[in-house]
């Protein structure tokens, strides 16, 4: 996704955002949430404390250009008015690594034409179209 140019892009336009929310007390949070534009799909977590105006917004977004990529996590947090946006490279490191060892099973996957759709790739946003 950094490497893609999309993190340089003053807006990007989402083409469909999901996730499925708890209330407790006044905060909205959920571990489920996924977004997806023509360049990224992305899944995080979120808390949003409606009563103290807070966020914390944590995604780690995955370019679709990009078949071999080093996933970091993006994060939002503070007033939901202003809220700061950080990079987290510690975990770009930890993703980096997790990411260099999933590499030889997409090989082998490429190597013996296996879908990596039939794998379990899951896109919620993606239309049925019953082909």
């Amino acid at each position: 996704w950094i490497y893609s140019g999309a993190m340089a892009e003053k807006s990007t336009h989402i083409d469909c955002t999901m996730a499925k929310f708890q209330f407790t007390q006044g905060v909205a949070s959920t571990d489920s949430l996924y977004i997806e534009s023509s360049k990224m799909i992305a899944t995080g977590t979120a808390k949003f404390d409606l009563v103290n105006q807070t966020m914390d917004l944590r995604i780690t977004p995955l370019s679709k250009s990009r078949s071999l990529q080093v996933p970091s996590e993006v994060r939002l947090r503070g007033e939901m008015s202003k809220p700061q946006a950080s990079i987290s490279p510690v975990n770009a490191v930890a993703d980096a690594a997790s990411a260099a060892l999933m590499l030889i099973p997409e090989l082998t996957m490429k190597l013996f034409g296996i879908n990596k759709q039939a794998t379990g790739s899951y896109r919620p946003c993606k239309a049925d179209t019953g082909n």
